[in-house]
């Protein structure tokens, strides 16, 4: 779905209405089992919710050279070997992963590469649960099945809960060369857990069957429908410049669901038309968000399904319950310079809230160009729980970006409780991002063209904070950006880091540039030349502007002054926009003709023309356009694209050479895809005919020589020499 035309947004959050029962009244003394937190899996109900003393941290293979040392300074920080660190290794040859005491829960288990057999010491035991690691973070080894442990992308992940009464600690059968991580839950000590063994009773089977069949599910609401719900449904005009109030709803309550389709015909308008809402009498907003980001979909209407949010053919949908006391405001602000069309739907069910209920957030925030090693996604002060992120990156540079590690600080924590691996691990793939989406990670764009968008939901392992919050992921660049918007719940009294952004900082950056801007070239000749924006082209253009070309009478040429910076042979290559109509177009530098072509954009935005020889500090296309309708040829870049050289060889064609009278030897460029699409091409006559090649100078070491040369039906015997003795 192009995001100039439509989005669609559906946010679904409903509340059952006995459901907060259920996480506003749980005790320490109810017993936690198996299908308790099988259920969690499922359940957004409970997140609002806040649980006394409860705590969830990680333990990685991140590098154990990253330390802080008794100033507080940070010691190693950038240390990037994290595969195959341990606590230590016990004298049975045994590589300990992780250790935890008191009651708790194992609820999420990566790993880029599991090898070997993973061992669950559980409460002291002598004898552990022994799993193939491979089998259960594939899922391939039943109870851990699809998709709550399965392979996604390249990472390898079980969401699977194995519960602990008193402790628990976690083994390699040897030191591995892997990457892992292993999230858990720690409950106040006297809660009563009961501990996971295998097999699963038939009641475990059950709750697993029933989570299994609601993740295959992504899309539609997992949580029970509400009673007595209210319904406001209107379309509207969003004028440009101008808040819109969607409506004012009075608690307490819980919106149930709010579904948005956006049309507009403006560039970027994802970013431009802004999503408000505030609880109570709170001044500041607890949402605050670009309409796109807000819905996970990044810089496009990046189509997904998860758990609690997702976009799709019918629209987007978000399920984080969203409860309030006295009154919940909910505006969009279009920034924009055109006006655009919104429908929304509300629904709110009043219901009592707990007095541990917390508000729920979403920001938005961006860093261009994000300069911070450790960048935050949330920083905040108060009591509440973090529970995912949709992060976006726009790189510049072709290689890439994700070398680091997701950091989580807690109430103080001078160590971060998380410490991760990469990027990609903590958005649950491995060795790079590919496209897939699951209900609790995914990722929705692929370097395209430098854009990535990814996402990661922390439900089972919501992390709960007392105090104060913080997150970040680490930065390897200084050129990058960085954009994201957190989601967490909080209670008042509350603060953030969040400021609000401008709609000129809410832009995305030009596209990643390919050889030359065309509207930058000087251009020559009878058909008429424009710099046009992409406003009223079907797709983004590099810099958001291209060069049209308006023939002036059926046929008629224009000359491009291409800047050349050395003496090669490049291929030239044409960009503009695919299936647009244009012109005929015949292209010549000088005297050479690179091709013609009836439409040269009609399958691909790239036309790629003949190669040629070019020498500084310029070089003359000539583009002749035929058209009985005047079309025009709209011109995004111009790539001249340098010839291949194999390294560590002297190219026979540039250096002195002669030949025998009688016989022709020249330089001849392009036919062939040899190192630098050039040869030494030798047109011998009889026998004793000669080529004399001359070496540089500066060869003073011992050095093989050979030569590589065409092979054909009559090509010949040769000797070599060197001066003049004989060598092969």
């Amino acid at each position: 779905m192009r995001e100039r035309g439509l989005l669609r947004v559906a946010c679904c959050v409903f509340a059952c209405i006995t459901g907060f029962a259920s996480g506003g009244a749980s005790t320490a003394a109810e017993p936690k089992d198996m299908v308790y937190f099988l259920r969690q899996l499922t359940d957004l109900d409970r997140l609002p919710y806040l649980e006394e003393g409860v705590t969830c941290k990680q333990f990685s293979s991140y590098n154990r050279a990253s330390k802080i040392d008794e100033q507080g300074n940070l010691v190693n920080w950038q240390a990037n070997d994290d595969c195959g660190q341990y606590i230590r290794l016990d004298p049975n040859g045994e590589a300990v992963m992780a250790e935890m005491e008191g009651p708790g829960c194992i609820v999420q288990v990566w790993s880029a590469n599991p090898q070997g057999i993973i061992r669950f010491y559980f409460d002291g035991a002598a004898t552990p649960i022994e799993l193939s690691f491979a089998g259960m973070t594939t899922g391939t080894a039943p109870p851990f099945s699809p998709p709550i442990s399965s392979t996604d992308g390249a990472g390898c992940n079980s969401y699977l809960p194995m519960p602990y009464a008193k402790s628990c600690k976690v083994t390699a059968d040897k030191a591995h060369s892997q990457y892992y991580h292993i999230d858990y839950q720690t409950f106040p000590a006297g809660t009563e857990i009961k501990t996971f063994t295998l097999p699963l009773s038939g009641g475990e089977t059950q709750a697993l069957n029933d989570a299994i069949s609601i993740w295959n599910r992504a899309g539609v609401d997992p949580k029970p429908a509400p009673r007595k719900a209210k319904t406001i449904k209107k379309y509207i005009v969003l004028p440009p410049g101008k808040t819109v109030t969607l409506a004012e709803l009075k608690g307490p309550a819980i919106i149930t669901s709010l579904k948005m389709t956006l049309e507009s015909q403006e560039r970027f308008s994802l970013r431009k038309v802004l999503l408000r809402v505030y609880w109570d009498k709170n001044a500041k907003s607890g949402i605050e968000a670009p309409i796109g980001d807000f819905f996970g979909t990044g810089f496009y209407t990046n189509q997904y399904k998860s758990l609690p949010m997702g976009m799709t053919d019918e629209g987007g949908y978000c399920y984080w319950p969203m409860p309030f006391r006295r009154k919940g405001r909910i505006e969009v602000v279009n920034d924009g310079g055109q006006e655009a069309h919104l429908a929304y739907e509300i629904v709110y069910a009043r219901t009592r809230l707990p007095d541990n209920t917390a508000y729920f957030h979403a920001k938005w925030r961006r860093s261009v160009p994000n300069t911070v090693f450790d960048w935050p996604f949330l920083e905040c002060q108060g009591s509440g729980r973090y529970v995912g992120v949709a992060m976006n990156v726009q790189d510049p540079d072709p290689g890439w970006f994700g070398e680091g590690d997701e950091k989580v600080w807690v109430d103080g924590e001078k160590f971060p409780s998380w410490f991760g691996t990469g990027t990609e691990d903590y958005f649950g793939d491995a060795w790079g991002f590919r496209l897939f989406t699951r209900p609790m990670h995914g990722c929705t764009l692929v370097n395209i063209p430098g854009r990535t968008s990814v996402y990661r939901w922390h439900v089972m392992d919501s992390i709960q904070f007392r105090d104060q919050f913080k997150i970040t992921i680490e930065n390897y660049g200084t050129n990058k950006d960085y954009s994201c918007t957190a989601y967490w719940y909080q209670k008042e009294p509350a603060s953030d880091f969040f400021e609000s952004a401008s709609v000129e900082a809410r832009l995305p950056l030009p596209m990643k540039l390919i050889g030359i801007e065309a509207e930058t070239l000087a251009v020559a000749g009878p058909a008429r030349a424009e710099v046009i924006s992409d406003e009223s082209m079907p797709v983004e253009l590099r810099g958001w502007k291209a060069l049209q070309l308006v023939p002036h009478e059926a046929a008629s040429s224009a000359e491009l002054m291409l800047p050349v910076e050395a003496e090669d042979v490049y291929q030239v290559v044409l960009h503009g926009v695919k299936g647009y109509p244009s012109p005929s177009v015949k292209a010549l530098i000088g005297n050479h003709s690179l091709g013609k072509a009836d439409q040269p954009f009609a399958t691909n935005a790239a036309w790629e023309l003949a190669r040629i020889r070019l020498t500084p500090p310029s070089a003359k296309l000539t583009l002749t356009l035929t058209s009985k309708e005047k079309t025009a040829l709209v011109l995004d870049a111009v790539q001249l694209v340098r010839s291949q050289k194999q390294s560590g060889v002297l190219e026979a064609e540039n250096l002195p050479f002669a030949a025998s009278p009688d016989t022709k030897a020249t330089r001849e460029d392009a036919r062939l895809d040899w190192s630098g699409w050039s040869q030494l091409l030798y047109e011998g006559g009889k026998f004793g005919d000669w080529l004399e090649v001359k070496l540089p100078a500066d060869i003073k070491d011992r050095f093989h020589l050979s030569a590589r040369g065409t092979l054909g039906p009559d090509y010949g015997i040769a000797q070599a020499f060197l001066g003049d003795q004989p060598v092969g």
